[in-house]
């Protein structure tokens, strides 16, 4: 294949990842939250403490606790109540969301792309990986949400900061035949995952957590564990059943047939899976509609 772009000054990994860093892609206060979703010491106090430093956070984390997907009986009207009705993990991925969502809120539509798409993507990732983790009794069931909500963050840096030749490539014709990651390594030499991996050396996170979002679509190296697998094949299923932004339409035969042998997974465990994230998808209107 060759896919034909016209000769730009490229900017190196190394430049834009500097720029990256000097302002952040997303608020503090996710970090801070990552940090308690990764700390075995932080306790229910913790997390309340840190929602509630930030109103807009709390509001949101309060807004998602009342919604019909996690079906309270009665209303939450403090991040207390929430932390005691759904629980720690529950409430640090409801505030993960609200506090990354901000990053994903944009009115500008470029071909197929926008980023509240990317947001309904990321969000049916995040719940297609709890299902897959779910499915196979991984131990690591509990983080692998935060994974799927972040692992698409590579293209938002390519949106917010590399706009023009994220332009150019969303424009090409034959974008979607092909994996994303090709027309912006033709382009400017790296691709998402090589710039989030670049950016994400500086940010606090377990190697494996770290590993997932910048191989998400590599599962055949060292670096790919199991999580990476499922992140993967989290994206073949919400792209083949068109939820948010489709980055691409072609699969690799070789790398999901992988997936699948690794995660002793079968095509009838697919498609089970595929019944229940629409299902869970219908339940998450709240979710999705965060970035709105």
């Amino acid at each position: 294949m060759v896919i034909k772009m016209p000769d730009t000054k490229k900017v190196t990994l190394q430049e834009i990842s500097q720029k990256i860093e000097s302002v952040s892609t997303i608020p503090t206060v996710a970090f801070q939250i990552l940090d308690a979703i990764n700390d075995p010491d932080a306790s229910v106090n913790d997390l309340e403490k840190l929602i509630k430093l930030d109103p807009s956070l709390s509001s949101k984390v309060l807004n998602m606790a009342n919604s019909a997907y996690f079906g309270q009986t009665s209303p939450v009207y403090e991040i207390k109540h929430a932390l005691i009705n759904l629980g720690f993990r529950t409430v640090t991925e409801i505030a993960l969301s609200a506090s990354v969502c901000e990053s994903f809120k944009s009115n500008e539509n470029i071909a197929h792309y926008n980023r509240t798409g990317l947001w309904e993507h990321s969000v049916a990732v995040a719940l297609c990986a709890k299902l897959l983790a779910k499915t196979i009794k991984a131990t690591y069931e509990e983080i692998v949400f935060s994974i799927g909500i972040l692992h698409d963050l590579g293209i938002i840096m390519f949106d917010q900061y590399l706009n023009d030749e994220f332009i150019e490539i969303l424009n090409n014709p034959d974008v979607q035949n092909y994996p994303l990651v090709l027309f912006e390594k033709e382009l400017v030499g790296f691709d998402h995952q090589e710039l989030v991996h670049e950016v994400l050396k500086t940010w606090k996170l377990p190697e494996a957590f770290k590993a997932s979002i910048a191989n998400h679509h590599i599962v055949d190296n060292n670096e790919c564990g199991e999580i990476c697998r499922i992140i993967y094949l989290s994206n073949i299923i919400c792209n083949s059943l068109k939820i948010g932004f489709v980055e691409t339409t072609s699969i690799d035969m070789d790398a999901y047939k992988l997936c699948l042998s690794e995660l002793q997974l079968k095509e009838d465990d697919v498609e089970v899976i595929k019944d229940k994230l629409q299902s869970e998808i219908k339940k998450a209107e709240d979710f999705l509609s965060m970035a709105n």
